[in-house]
């Protein structure tokens, strides 16, 4: 945001400005002085925001830098900005449901991804050493008798909005720990052999 000094002006002087908004200074944003020294001749000069990462679930903040007054210069008809701070959605975690989970073998089990936080890409292992799938709610079939545990992996738009979760899936109750990095959750699957 440019201030006005006067025109043709050969001396250097310093722009003071208030800084408002719902960003912190020092906290969402560097640290920002309250004014900027212009060198002479110059009649504006930038004003660099450089946000800090603070993580998933940070909402928008607004940072409002307004001119203040001054005896040695001019404050054209804008005296003020607002930039706007883009926070990162909350960190995407992982849940599924099965069904059915135990049965005779082969068993077909249907996956439905119940993930929150909005995640864009799946991995799923379904814990039987059969091939993996990246498909959101995938069908498999659990081919000989045993006891499985399926994991999914869940990841949002970006590496900071990524989280880390394990979970059991016992009667498909699921409980979720939170870390950081991407979100998975684990359930057991039994398949039986044949009745003889």
């Amino acid at each position: 945001m440019p201030a006005a000094a006067p025109a043709g002006t050969n001396v250097a002087i310093v722009v003071s400005y208030e800084i408002s908004g719902t960003a912190s200074n020092g906290v969402d944003y560097q640290s920002l002085p309250t004014n900027s020294p212009f060198p002479a001749g110059q009649s504006d000069a930038p004003l660099t925001i450089t946000p800090i990462d603070r993580g998933p679930g940070q909402g928008d903040k607004t940072v409002i830098v307004t001119l203040a007054p001054g005896p040695a210069y001019q404050i054209g008809a804008s005296n003020s900005a607002t930039i706007v701070i883009h926070g990162t959605a909350s960190a995407p975690v992982a849940s599924f449901t099965a069904s059915p989970t135990s049965g005779q073998a082969p068993l077909a089990v249907q996956f439905s991804d119940t993930s929150t936080g909005s995640p864009v890409s799946w991995n799923w292992n379904f814990g039987d050493g059969s091939s993996t799938s990246t498909t959101e709610s995938p069908s498999h079939t659990y081919t000989s008798a045993g006891n499985f545990t399926a994991m999914l992996t869940v990841a949002g738009m970006s590496p900071a909005c990524v989280c880390t979760g394990a979970a059991s899936i016992l009667a498909l109750i699921c409980s979720a720990k939170v870390s950081a990095s991407s979100s998975i959750v684990s359930g057991s699957i039994s398949a039986n052999s044949s009745p003889p």
